[in-house]
């Protein structure tokens, strides 16, 4: 017979991060021994995990969850969605083209109207955080006001690709993925971002047809000291020299 699971996620409602919690007599795995811990409480104080045990008491006035039987995760972070992309077979023009069937501009205006929604069937599946690597500056808004929504995964965000190559489908307004052609367009693109707050900045490093990788690689060397100077990324020097 199959065993049934309940999840509590820790942090699933962003709403708790600011309140105290005291969730009892849950299990708990040790991801370092495989070990499923029994009658474990835990302890949240101002939005952070203070304390877990199994002898733990709850302090006075505290609110009180009774996971008995339930299982107690952390949130689940997706580290590699596109908000521009939907999954279905219009989305990625350039890899199959059926523009003359769902116009390009149409699937992208159910994108931006249905952006909240996927984010909540995220949360909803036990997924508390996503990072979107990479999309049209359109996505910045929908960033800021969702990620007030307690309702919704939280969002990390890049804009458009600093790119080396473009697709022809792509050569739209506001596209997800920008062609550049010397340093000076690649610290340009990244300064356009600055203003949207990206979170991170992506560089997406095609080589292409009589190229060779040390062609392109003062765009990308440029593309990753202005994103450094500006905090966005490593602070460290970064020698790309030694992967190439």
């Amino acid at each position: 017979m199959r065993t049934q699971f309940t999840l509590i996620f820790i942090l699933l409602i962003k709403a708790l991060s600011a309140q105290s919690l005291f969730l009892e007599n849950g299990n708990i795995i040790d991801v370092q021994s495989g070990e499923v811990l029994s009658g474990q409480s835990i302890l949240i104080e101002d939005g952070r995990i203070q304390a877990l045990g199994k002898t733990l008491q709850a302090p006075a006035g505290i609110d009180r969850i009774d996971a008995s039987g339930k299982f107690i995760l952390p949130g689940l972070i997706d580290a590699h969605i596109h908000l521009f992309q939907s999954g279905g077979i219009y989305t990625r023009p350039d890899a199959m083209d059926l523009r003359s069937v769902v116009p390009y501009e149409e699937e992208r205006a159910w994108l931006r109207e249905n952006a909240g929604d996927m984010l909540k069937r995220y949360l909803a599946a036990g997924i508390t955080t996503v990072a979107d690597v990479g999309g049209p500056l359109y996505n910045y808004p929908i960033r800021d006001a969702q990620n007030q929504d307690p309702e919704t995964a939280t969002v990390f965000l890049t804009g458009p690709l600093i790119s080396t190559y473009q697709p022809e489908a792509f050569q739209i307004k506001d596209p997800p993925i920008v062609k550049v052609n010397d340093p000076e367009e690649a610290r340009q693109l990244v300064q356009k971002q600055l203003p949207y707050r990206p979170d991170f900045i992506k560089i997406w490093y095609i080589v292409g047809r009589g190229q060779t990788a040390e062609d392109n690689l003062p765009i990308v060397q440029a593309t990753i000291e202005e994103s450094h100077r500006h905090g966005r990324g490593r602070r460290d020097p970064y020698d790309l020299q030694r992967y190439l």
